[in-house]
């Protein structure tokens, strides 16, 4: 029953668990796993109230479900309703939250959970709590959360010296980045990929291609390790050895090729760079587009900047930040009567900004902005 459910076809399964004589809550919990892989949310649901008796596995499948659903109200409903909750149930209810991007509402669970008597976190709660700061921008509270581990003899394992130097690095903190990669007694690829993603944030492209070179035997590049390698190029003005990174990669993706059209963009070589998008055995994406469209502003080449932004109103309709590139490329070519035609579309289409909120820390506190 146990590989029906996990493996297929789980109508196998519940054939099988309908023809037990008597079914154990073990069981139960085999068939909620299993309607939860599958994406069966209503048969999940329904075993769920059926079961005559649960435990806190029984819970914990249903939060993670819900979690992975996008339902985190329904989560948070039956976490809090839990009669019991172990350390597994605290961290899939913050991972939830993290997975979700509510970064702030899992740092406030950590603390109710730090609040129950006897409750410790582990690793797992360390390593989505550490992400978090890093997507929350919160130096402070991440460099906490690595202290409190020191102080309670949390032991790190790869993901959480792998958080950490995602956290410090999206802070804008390379140096302790550095450090903890350093001091890491084993890496895997996402460890070269967290300090290569901030090496490249800080523009640092030579350092981060001869990281990529550096790495330990038996460690390979993978999809990751290549946007992150050909965006520092990108961003140090480094091209040419953007190029040569490109030719390496077996199998390109579409991202890898908007990397490479940003790099000849940036570096003024436009024209190589409508050849690499005519020549994609892939489909171009948006983000392709956006690539051509900034250089194209960048490089005051209207009829480039006409092209690309042609596609971006057929691919994202609604992102009136397409339509303001178009109209400050026409505006830099004095262009006034295109700029108008531009905002009366603009108008017309009912496309307009989105305003958003951002997150700051202060003090140790995080507010918004």
């Amino acid at each position: 029953m146990s590989s029906y459910a996990h493996h297929g076809p789980v109508e196998a399964a519940r054939r099988l668990f309908d023809e037990m004589p008597e079914k154990a809550v073990a069981d139960w919990n085999v068939m909620l796993s299993g309607y939860w892989k599958w994406g069966r949310k209503e048969e999940a649901l329904g075993t769920f109230d059926r079961m005559p008796e649960r435990n806190v596995v029984s819970w914990t499948a249903m939060v993670t479900g819900l979690s992975r659903e996008g339902d985190l109200n329904a989560a948070r409903e039956l976490f809090d309703g839990m009669p019991a909750k172990d350390v597994i149930s605290w961290n899939t209810m913050i991972s939830g939250y993290s997975q979700n991007g509510q970064f702030g509402v899992a740092l406030e669970l950590f603390g109710d959970m730090t609040a129950v008597k006897g409750m410790m976190p582990d690793e797992v709660t360390m390593s989505s709590l550490i992400s978090a700061c890093g997507r929350l921008g919160c130096l402070e509270h991440g460099r906490w959360l690595a202290q409190y581990m020191q102080e309670n003899q949390i032991e790190p394992t790869v993901s959480v010296y792998n958080a950490l130097i995602f956290m410090y690095s999206s802070c804008g903190s390379l140096e302790e980045a550095k450090r903890v990669f350093e001091e890491m007694p084993k890496r895997d690829v996402s460890s070269y990929n967290s300090l290569i993603s901030g090496l490249a944030a800080n523009g640092d492209g030579y350092e981060a291609v001869a990281l990529m070179r550096q790495r330990e035997e038996g460690i390979k590049p993978d999809a990751i390790t290549y946007l992150g390698v050909l965006t520092a190029c990108s961003h140090a003005g480094l091209t040419e050895e953007g190029c040569r990174v490109f030719e390496m990669i077996e199998s390109p993706t579409v991202d890898h090729y908007a990397c490479k059209v940003d790099l000849l963009g940036r570096a003024g070589r436009l024209d190589e760079a409508r050849k690499v998008i005519d020549d994609m055995p892939v489909r171009p994406h948006a983000g392709v587009y956006g690539a051509l469209l900034h250089a194209s502003r960048i490089h005051k080449r209207v009829e480039l900047g006409e092209l690309a932004a042609e596609e971006l109103f057929r691919l994202e309709p609604g992102d009136a930040g397409n339509y303001v590139l178009l109209s400050n490329i026409y505006a830099s070519a004095r262009k006034w009567g295109f700029v108008e035609k531009v905002r009366r579309v603009i108008r017309e289409r009912g496309v307009d900004k989105v305003s958003g909120r951002s997150r700051i820390e202060l003090d140790g506190k995080l507010h918004l902005k």
